[in-house]
């Protein structure tokens, strides 16, 4: 868990002009991963697809995902070195402990370091080892209820 400070590091003129750009940069990447843990089931797994053209998007997401060698080790870093970028990466790396997380990307396996991310280059091969990761048993979704 992170603890948060009992003030901010630097003067803040316009708190709701902070929340608004901390909300906005947390969005994209974290919320393609919290819409898919919606749905996924205990032990289950989670087919991402992603173009990466530009890697893992910052230097502080790919440490987290593949320069640190446990999720103690990330945890340490994310307490002492906190960016929205390692907060994203943190995720996607603790989600892999918890589900069979799977990459189509064009992204090489050796890049993900330690992570628990297998990576494929198409759906297709997503899909099989999806079979073969359950036991023969085909990946199924539950939507969540939409109001």
């Amino acid at each position: 868990r992170l603890t948060p400070r009992t003030a901010p590091l630097c003067p803040v003129r316009d708190e709701a002009l902070i929340f608004r750009c901390v909300k906005a940069a947390f969005a994209q990447r974290r919320k393609t991963l919290s819409n898919a843990l919606e749905v996924v089931a205990d032990g289950g797994t989670l087919i991402l697809v992603t173009k990466s053209e530009e890697g893992f998007g910052s230097e502080d997401t790919q440490r987290q995902i593949a320069g640190l060698a446990t999720m103690e080790a990330r945890e340490k870093d994310l307490r002492e070195n906190f960016s929205i970028g390692a907060f994203i990466g943190y995720l996607f790396a603790e989600s892999a402990e918890k589900y069979h997380m799977i990459a189509v990307t064009d992204m090489a396996q050796e890049d993900f370091g330690t992570a628990r991310i297998h990576v494929v280059k198409t759906l297709d091969e997503a899909l099989e080892l999806s079979r073969r990761l359950n036991g023969g048993r085909d990946l199924r979704a539950t939507l969540p209820k939409f109001q």
